[in-house]
């Protein structure tokens, strides 16, 4: 069985692994279906800017299949073309440092972004 794992933009690519990780949609819509299978019952709709939890890729029938879980436990898969946005968490090295909303001066937040300290 060929393992199938995914690179920093969630195309896929072989023998590396699937990790799960977090992902938001970037299309309209996705239907969510209990099995792999096109004709079967879809199970839910994602919704554009929906975040969930998305794991390797299946085939079968010549469709490649993705795993998802959506925040409420529901479990299904979607077509692997569904274009998604993987969610990656970043850390900030300065005390602070300014967010801009686009690629201008003039997009710039109301208010810096501060390094927080958490104490575990």
């Amino acid at each position: 069985m060929k393992r199938v794992g995914w690179d920093f933009r969630g195309k896929a690519h072989a023998n590396l692994g699937a990790p799960v990780m977090r992902v938001r949609l970037i299309d309209s819509r996705a239907l969510v279906y209990r099995d792999m299978d096109l004709h079967g019952l879809s199970v839910d709709e994602i919704v554009a800017g929906a975040e969930f939890d998305m794991g390797g890729v299946k085939k079968r029938n010549g469709i490649e299949w993705r795993e998802v879980t959506l925040s409420g436990g529901l479990r299904g898969y979607v077509v692997g073309n569904t274009n998604v946005f993987v969610i990656k968490k970043a850390s900030l090295l300065e005390n602070e440092t300014n967010v801009y909303g686009g690629p201008s001066d003039l997009l710039s937040l109301p208010r810096p972004l501060r390094r927080v300290i958490t104490l575990m």
